[in-house]
């Protein structure tokens, strides 16, 4: 607990001392003493802050459903995930259009994640939004920099301040309104923050276009009809189909399915190494530069590294199926194992193939109590010749994919670390606006972002190539003009 005194220039329509924690108030005294135009959320929008009835789960993803209802659990990185949401039938969301969201509007999580925002994306014409939501549809001026500031920590702490709820917390929709906003007054400092979040959003677009090219060539060269289970058509083994690790029928299953697979390689050929990585205490880690692997992928930081060089990551036990590509110096873990491949094998293809497409994990699992995945029974997977090999059209296109969606973070994140260091006072809203006009001024205040923050001593760039988000940014927007 804590005890404070509170100014009454601080006071609010509330009683609950956890409105009152000192962080918040000194939140606010940061917005009142920056020099920005202080008001509130119900000022910079264009809409009501609505939210949808809770009780649709009946119809959740009924037949001929397809207009999507945003939750929380659909929020990721300031995002809405169009992929994961379910979806509400015409007919039905249409009588809940109160709390229908367009492009460029935000979802905020006022149940459950209290304080999660999530931008609806262009690649929709519309959706809605469930009871643990609330409908922000922001003027133009403020779409991008409403985001930037929702997810700061200033604008974190102005919503927590309204939270009630000794058991799970949430904001109610009538108090949003009254949620303190400081904003620039110029419209071109606004826009200029609001333009990196755009600029994410053209990468993202781009990333998802090639994302579908990477697995259309997959779908369109390396399909084919799969050895079905035995509890789906029963059949005798015969001596060919008996596997010297376990007689279990899923075994049976993946040994037969691989004779299946078009010119077949098993990863036994591609290798030329697998290795157990090697364990390490939780206590005896430490923060550094290196990514830490384990079997559910890069869960951590390390100062310290094990490989160095291109590798798959594939998971052991526990996130069975789970397989990464791991670049430069990282530290493995002993529950994955890390291969290299031969020459002439694209990495990330085979990633993506064995990720999404490989159909036998279980035949490649033993153990009861802790499934795991044998070094022997991994270079036994089989995969199409056609997706491994260099050449074809899958790993280029989902490189640039990554390359694109880790930029595209990044502008997000640079849009929530410019409202801080505005409101901070590290740049003022002429810097803003000169960076608005000039590509130069841009390119300088960029150069001034780090992993944390703007001006942050000692820590990595945010954009450790600014030329080439710029290249991946003209390529974009050309696509989104074509």
């Amino acid at each position: 607990m804590f005890s404070t005194r509170v100014t009454p220039g601080l006071l609010m329509a509330r009683i609950n001392s956890e409105a009152y924690a000192p962080v918040h108030t000194a939140a606010e005294a940061q917005l009142r003493s920056s020099g920005l135009t202080v008001s509130s959320l119900g000022d910079v929008v264009d809409k009501p802050i609505n939210n949808s009835i809770r009780n649709v789960a009946a119809e959740l993803d009924a037949p001929g459903a397809t207009v999507p209802m945003f939750r929380p659990a659909d929020m990721s990185d300031g995002w809405l995930s169009i992929e994961s949401a379910p979806r509400l039938r015409v007919d039905f969301e249409r009588t809940h259009a109160k709390a229908r969201v367009y492009p460029g509007d935000l979802a905020l999580g006022i149940a459950g994640t209290v304080g999660e925002v999530g931008r609806v994306p262009s690649s929709t014409t519309h959706g809605n939004i469930n009871g643990s939501c609330a409908r922000i549809a922001p003027k133009d001026s403020y779409k991008g920099y409403l985001h930037g500031f929702l997810r700061s920590r200033y604008g974190q702490s102005s919503l927590m301040r309204w939270a009630v709820g000794a058991v799970q917390k949430h904001i109610n929709l009538e108090d949003l309104p009254g949620v303190l906003i400081a904003a620039p007054a110029s419209e071109q400092a606004r826009l200029y923050i609001g333009n990196k979040v755009r600029q994410a959003e053209a990468l993202r677009t781009a990333a998802s276009i090639n994302r579908d090219t990477a697995h259309q060539a997959i779908l369109g060269d390396s399909t084919f009809e799969l050895e079905p289970s035995f509890s789906e058509a029963p059949r005798r083994i015969d001596a060919t189909d008996v596997s010297d690790v376990s007689l279990d029928p899923s075994f049976v299953r993946a040994t037969r399915g691989h004779r299946l697979v078009p010119s077949g390689l098993p990863l036994a050929e591609m290798a030329n190494s697998c290795k157990c990585g090697e364990p390490i205490r939780a206590d005896e880690r430490q923060p550094g530069p290196y990514p830490y692997y384990g079997a559910s992928g890069p869960i951590d930081v390390h100062d310290a590294y094990n490989f160095d060089g291109e590798f798959l990551v594939v998971a052991q036990d526990g996130s069975i199926g789970c397989v990464d590509v791991a670049r430069g110096r990282f530290w493995g873990n002993n529950h994955v194992w890390v291969l290299s491949l031969g020459r002439g094998y694209d990495l990330d293809a085979v990633a993506l193939y064995l990720r999404d497409y490989y159909p036998y994990w279980s035949g490649a699992t033993t153990g009861s109590v802790v499934p795991k995945v044998t070094s022997k029974n991994l270079l036994r997977v089989c995969l199409p010749e056609a997706v491994a090999k260099e050449g074809a059209g899958i790993g280029p296109p989902w490189r640039r994919a990554v390359e694109q969606s880790a930029f595209a973070k990044r502008l997000t994140t640079a849009a929530r670390f410019l409202v801080e260091a505005l409101l901070e006072r590290k740049v003022t809203e002429a810097d803003l606006i000169a960076a608005h006009k000039s590509p130069e001024a841009d390119r300088s205040l960029s150069e001034r972002l780090t992993v944390d923050g703007l001006d942050a001593p000692g820590t990595e760039p945010l954009f450790t190539d600014l030329d080439r988000l710029e290249v991946l940014l003209n390529e974009a927007q050309a696509k989104e003009t074509e």
